[in-house]
């Protein structure tokens, strides 16, 4: 194969895969897109080889179910690229799925085996919607199967499996039971998978030593509060209020401080030291920010503190608080007391601006602070 076949093959294939990803998207919004585009794209090439089987064996019902549900999958894969909305793509997926089983079954399928097709409902269900949703998705498809079997089929409303079964009743429940554990199975493989996803992502985002937010979870809280910003700021039903009354707009506060000396505690007590007293200093700054706050480590001894709905005032002022019960507080490093005191560099976002240069900005605010004798605030 040449290397521009293979290219051709490897571009195709990222594009399909990243189907409906944007710039920006969280790491575990990525990973459910890639997963509902290959389920997509297995549902799609599944329905046509139902579709093709239905082909020879003359089922002109089948037929049409089949490639209209594989036309509308390729169609639910187009409208991911432009809308982004992978949980609504996702159900889609399951919801066609449900109903092209659920005529296969009552239909009957080619000699009886339309159930023997639906195996893989449960698995997809609980892959693109987890442990909950898939849970509902899966235990409404075993009724489903339940009624098709037990009770259309009685009635004469669906296929008359009693033809195709040796023992009806008994390969009804057999069925049932192997739904369910396929359910189960799939249930327990998922709720582990999300487990774990979410303990790579929390340790991706965390930092080890203070287990506090680290910079890259930093960054996204940052643009969440922007994002925040631009919701309150540009909603037309409060333009008029906030034209009347400038104290109405939404603003947040953020806080770039950093211990004063730190070099000094690690040279005079060693590293293990210092590691204890960043672990404090985290610990005094949440317990002394309200709930709707945030804090995280910036980097080295440094912390970036978010205050929510607060002005420039409101910022100086948590900062001063701050600093003072700082300095108060005596810190006990295992068997050694020491003082420590902070620096900061505080301002307010309340006009839309670039957030590199916004933060760049309390970065001098803080060095200034240092200059100028350390344990201080400076803002704007």
């Amino acid at each position: 194969m040449s290397n521009k076949i293979k290219r051709l093959i490897t571009n195709l294939y990222h594009k399909f895969i990243n189907n409906g990803i944007k710039q920006g998207d969280s790491l575990s919004k990525i990973k459910l897109a890639r997963l509902t585009n290959v389920f997509g794209i297995i549902c799609i090439l599944y329905t046509c080889l139902i579709g093709i089987i239905s082909i020879y064996n003359k089922e002109y019902f089948l037929i049409f179910i089949d490639f209209f549900t594989a036309s509308l999958l390729v169609t639910n894969f187009y409208l991911l690229s432009k809308t982004n909305n992978i949980d609504l793509s996702a159900d889609i997926i399951l919801i066609l799925l449900f109903i092209t089983f659920s005529l296969l079954m009552i239909h009957g399928g080619i000699n009886g085996t339309g159930p023997l097709w639906s195996l893989i409902f449960p698995a997809i269900a609980m892959q693109l919607k987890g442990c909950k949703r898939g849970s509902i998705y899966s235990l409404a498809f075993i009724l489903m199967i339940f009624t098709v079997l037990f009770v259309l089929s009685n009635i004469g409303l669906a296929h008359d499996y009693k033809n195709d079964f040796a023992e009806p009743e008994s390969a009804g429940f057999r069925l049932l039971l192997i739904y369910f554990a396929l359910y189960i199975s799939s249930y327990a493989f998922t709720k582990n998978r999300q487990e774990l996803i979410q303990e790579n992502e929390r340790l991706s985002l965390t930092d080890t030593l203070t287990n506090l937010p680290n910079r890259r979870k930093i960054n996204e809280v940052i643009e969440a509060f922007v994002e925040k910003f631009i919701r309150n700021s540009f909603n037309n039903t409060q333009m008029i209020t906030k034209l009347i009354d400038s104290s109405k707009q939404y603003s947040f506060g953020l806080i770039l401080c950093d211990i004063d000396n730190f070099k000094i505690i690690n040279d005079t007590y060693g590293h293990p030291i210092g590691d204890i007293a960043l672990k404090q200093i985290s610990a005094f700054l949440v317990k002394s920010l309200r709930t709707i706050d945030f804090v995280g480590r910036w980097g080295g001894e440094e912390f970036l503190i978010i205050l929510d709905e607060t002005d420039l005032k409101g910022a100086a002022e948590v900062g001063e608080k701050l600093r003072v019960a700082v300095a108060q507080h005596i810190f006990e490093l295992k068997n050694i007391k020491v003082n420590m005191t902070l620096s900061f560099g505080i301002s307010c976002f309340d006009v839309m601006q670039d957030i590199t240069m916004f933060i760049s900005k309390i970065d001098s605010y803080l060095n200034r602070a240092k200059r100028i004798g350390k344990n201080c605030v400076v803002y704007e």
